[in-house]
């Protein structure tokens, strides 16, 4: 076999390793992953960490319908996943980008500190004869817990009114804070940011009572402005 016939030989593996990285059945594929993932923004609002392991696949899956010697899948294995990485990265940006999707955790945790910061300055403060509101921290994964006392009693008294059943206690501090805390634009701000809002209830020796959560969902039949 002469330079010539190598040459030629080479060109056509060349062009056959081109061919085959960039087909275009791959590609759909990326494509209407690339659907399912706008779908899932648009309802959920929030895009998704598992596309990595999906490009994965699709590079071991292109790697062997090649065929060639193991080098040269080798190759395959990491030009495709590459090019499949920046693609499905792109993908996720520009999704990002049209502004459909929701505050990540890194915003949401901004968000609760700085509110928290500036509520605590003013705090603690009387509500009314019979409630002070202590303090508001950062209690759980997007939760701001707001720490309500009952200055003048006890927990036993407390629970005394209501035949020692807790159960009944929370619902009626529920749907207290549902009438009149909802339509509070502080609340509203912080609830539409999807964090959900803790009121925990102590007694006048700072003793836990109970604890109610307000979350946008609950109080969407509450909001005067819709």
């Amino acid at each position: 076999m002469n330079n010539e016939d190598l040459s030629t030989n080479s060109n056509s593996n060349e062009i056959s390793f081109i061919k085959h990285l960039f087909n275009w059945k791959y590609y759909a594929f990326l494509l209407g992953v690339g659907f399912l993932l706008l779908f899932s923004v648009m309802q959920t609002g929030y895009t998704t960490n598992k596309i990595g392991p999906i490009l994965l696949i699709m590079a071991i899956i292109i790697t062997s319908n090649y065929k060639a010697n193991f080098w040269k899948k080798v190759l395959m294995f990491f030009a495709s996943w590459i090019l499949f990485g920046v693609l499905g990265i792109s993908i996720v940006f520009g999704i990002e980008s049209l502004g459909l999707t929701k505050s990540t955790n890194q915003d949401k945790n901004i968000i609760i500190n700085k509110m928290i910061k500036r509520a605590n300055k003013d705090l603690p403060v009387m509500m009314d004869n019979e409630f002070k509101m202590l303090k508001m921290r950062f209690r759980h994964k997007d939760t701001i817990s707001m720490y309500m006392q009952y200055v003048n009693y006890s927990k036993d008294k407390i629970l005394l009114e209501y035949n020692n059943d807790i159960s009944k206690l929370k619902n009626e501090l529920l749907q207290n804070e549902l009438k009149t805390s909802c339509n509070d634009n502080n609340i509203k701000q912080i609830l539409s940011k999807n964090i959900t809002m803790e009121l925990v209830y102590v007694d006048k020796s700072n003793i836990e009572i109970a604890n109610i959560f307000l979350t946008d969902k609950l109080c969407q039949p509450y909001y005067k402005d819709k």
